[in-house]
């Protein structure tokens, strides 16, 4: 699970629909979040998209030489503006 928060500050477009609407546009894109829409009147209208790239790294070792395996799973998000809320990992073992 993961949660993103992003603080957007960009220009806003006007756009004439026709003799009596005006649209206020944005169109803002980095490299992690993109966001395009019009707002008319007093609704808004777009898309939102948010990429990531996840780095998962899991640890296994034994205590001794005979000893059980243990493991651990780590998850480090590349995209530093979103925040891991949550990692779940399975084993399956035959």
């Amino acid at each position: 699970v993961t949660e993103t928060e992003y603080i957007v500050k960009t220009i806003i477009k006007d756009s004439i629909i026709n003799n009596t609407d005006t649209a206020r546009c944005i169109d803002y894109e980095t490299g992690w979040i993109k966001l395009d829409g019009c707002a008319i009147r007093d609704s808004f209208s777009g898309c939102i998209e948010n990429r990531d790239s996840m780095l998962v790294i899991l640890h296994s070792w034994k205590k001794w030489f005979l000893g059980r395996k243990h493991y651990r799973c780590e998850v480090v998000s590349r995209n530093p503006h979103t925040q891991i809320l949550d990692v779940q990992s399975v084993t399956v073992k035959k």
